[in-house]
């Protein structure tokens, strides 16, 4: 049973954190990078399991490359658009400006890059960079959550829990928490275990059979 202490920080949190996934990047190798250029060569070794335009993108933060990265970003590259908008809301090797943030994450989001979108979302959400909007917060939330995006599906829940941006709604925020805590997030078990307090047990049943509906259609009409 989650108890009051949990739920309250779920809710003062919001839709605020979650650890990001790590990104594979092990069978690929940067062998150099091509003097006063923004080429990077990368060699494969084995089956690629990313693209190599993250792995590019990747070299140039660690390496504090900001002039490449943003020269790669300003030609339409959404991976380097969105490392942009982390390093300037997190304040990685640059000065935090969250202004700079959004207008790169939206840059990234408006390509269908679903971890932009839902970071520009949680912008929203917060009101930093861009003025608070639960309804902006909530279009993006859904495009990055229909991607299959756990944390965004979490979001989706909390916003649909509280009534944020759209009308409080149990059943849907249940589903969503739901979708989420299939896709692995604890914060999403967490406030489903909770909301489900407040749902008839036949109704439960049915969400359950929803949310295998809803991801074997990948989540069209999910909501």
């Amino acid at each position: 049973m989650l108890n009051l202490l949990v739920l309250c920080i779920l809710i003062i949190s919001g839709c605020t954190t979650e650890t990001k996934n790590n990104i594979e990047i092990t069978n690929h190798k940067v062998l150099q990078k091509e003097k006063h250029t923004c080429s990077i060569v990368v060699k494969q070794e084995g089956p690629i399991k990313i693209q190599d335009n993250i792995v590019r993108a990747l070299v140039f933060v660690k390496n504090r490359d900001i002039k490449c990265l943003t020269d790669i970003a300003s030609n339409g590259d959404q991976v380097a658009q969105l490392f942009l908008g982390d390093m300037y809301s997190s304040e990685e090797n640059v000065e935090r400006d969250y202004s700079k943030a959004a207008y790169w994450y939206r840059l990234s989001a408006e390509q269908g890059n679903s971890e932009a979108q839902q970071e520009l979302g949680i912008l929203y959400y917060k009101g930093v960079g861009v003025n608070k909007d639960y309804k902006e917060s909530v279009k993006w939330y859904r495009l990055s959550a229909k991607q299959g995006h756990a944390f965004a599906q979490y979001c989706m829940g909390f916003m649909y829990y509280l009534g944020l941006g759209l009308d409080k709604d149990y059943t849907k925020s249940y589903l969503w928490l739901n979708l989420s805590a299939s896709n692995g997030s604890n914060a999403g078990i967490e406030l489903r275990d909770e909301i489900e307090k407040k749902i008839p047990m036949k109704k439960i049943i049915e969400l359950h059979e929803e949310t295998k509906i809803c991801k074997s259609n990948n989540y069209i009409g999910c909501d």
